[in-house]
């Protein structure tokens, strides 16, 4: 039985229960396993075929307006794992196997789980659905959901390599880049998605109920024991020294070798949140982004950075985003799809 944990940030409760309140708090802030200095943080990834220098130069908060068209309400949502078992995970697979329209499938962490969002139809791949199926009625896609809170990007990683024997058509990956800053995976049981003897000590896990302050904004939280972290966003250890860099590696070269076709993106950040208790270095950060952009430079490899085109407001925390942002990120990479497109 998951047991309640209460995490706080000052007084801010951090709602999650059990195991999972440890990885998702790393995950947020990169307080972990990490030398001093290494947090890291999703901030200014890429991939949109846009000049380096604008590239590179950052973005104003929030400037993209979101707007769900209301036609598309009524289709169904996509579903989301209610654990982390390896039969929950294998009937997705065995539904994309046989799916003969275009399949997406989603793989990431709690940001993209979308858990402030309490209905499956509010999530970030629900949205997507809805509304790369209204750009593209004469395709018949098909969106699955893979992500799991707490799942780091090496558990990501062994999720890849599992669902790439399905042959879905687009991968999407959370890549939330404050894993970089912590080695705190929440789901060990997943190494034996692809691990030819299993290990029976590694149990499969429920997604717990999130308590009610993870739907509250951010700012109706104290968050005031921030000002005794001392990394910063764009701190950490870019070597395969780093479990969670090495996954990220990994990834790139099993697409590669797989000729497959992904969008990487880098997760909004809640700005504001960052800058009030000077969390963020944006030099290194921008250092780190171009050794990203370097890697996932490859045909049938995109990175889109989102890191500050969320508006402050509609966060929970430092990454995860009520409910209108996890809308808003949907339409977001829908839109950059369409743009660039990756689906024709």
């Amino acid at each position: 039985m998951l047991h309640p944990v209460n995490l706080k940030f000052g007084t801010a409760v951090i709602p999650f229960r059990g195991f999972f309140a440890t990885v998702l708090l790393a995950a947020a802030f990169c307080l972990g396993s990490v030398p001093v200095g290494a947090e890291a943080t999703p901030t200014t990834g890429l991939a949109r075929t846009l000049p380096a220098a604008a590239a590179a130069a950052p973005r104003t908060a929030g400037t993209r307006a979101a707007a769900a068209p209301r036609a598309a309400a009524r289709e169904a949502a996509v579903p989301r794992l209610k654990s982390d078992s390896l039969a929950d995970i294998l009937k997705v697979r065995n539904s994309i196997v046989r799916d003969k329209g275009f399949s997406v499938v989603f793989i990431g962490d709690s940001v993209l789980y979308s858990s402030t969002s309490k209905s499956d139809r509010d999530t970030i791949p629900s949205t997507f659905s809805r509304l790369i199926r209204k750009e593209l009625p004469h395709r018949n896609i098909n969106v699955y959901d893979l992500s799991l809170p707490g799942c780091a990007l090496s558990e990501s990683y062994e999720v890849l390599r599992y669902i790439l024997d399905a042959n879905p058509d687009m991968v999407i990956i959370d890549l939330n880049i404050g894993w970089f800053g912590s080695n705190k995976p929440g789901h060990p049981v997943l190494k034996n998605l692809n691990a030819r003897s299993k290990n029976p000590n590694w149990k499969p896990l429920q997604v717990p109920a999130f308590a009610a302050d993870l739907y509250k904004p951010w700012y109706e939280k104290d968050f005031s024991s921030l000002t005794k972290v001392k990394g910063k966003l764009g701190y950490y250890m870019a070597n395969r020294s780093n479990p969670q860099w090495a996954a990220f590696l990994d990834m790139i070269t099993l697409l590669k070798n797989r000729n497959r076709d992904a969008v990487f993106f880098i997760p909004p950040r809640n700005r504001a949140l960052y800058d009030k208790y000077n969390l963020v270095d944006d030099q290194a950060l921008q250092e780190k982004i171009s050794e990203l952009r370097s890697l996932t430079d490859y045909p049938g490899l995109r990175l889109f950075d989102y890191s500050w085109e969320i508006n402050s407001r509609i966060f929970s925390d430092s990454v995860h985003m009520l409910p209108a942002g996890n809308k808003e990120l949907a339409r977001l990479i829908a839109d950059d799809i369409v743009r660039q497109s990756l689906i024709r």
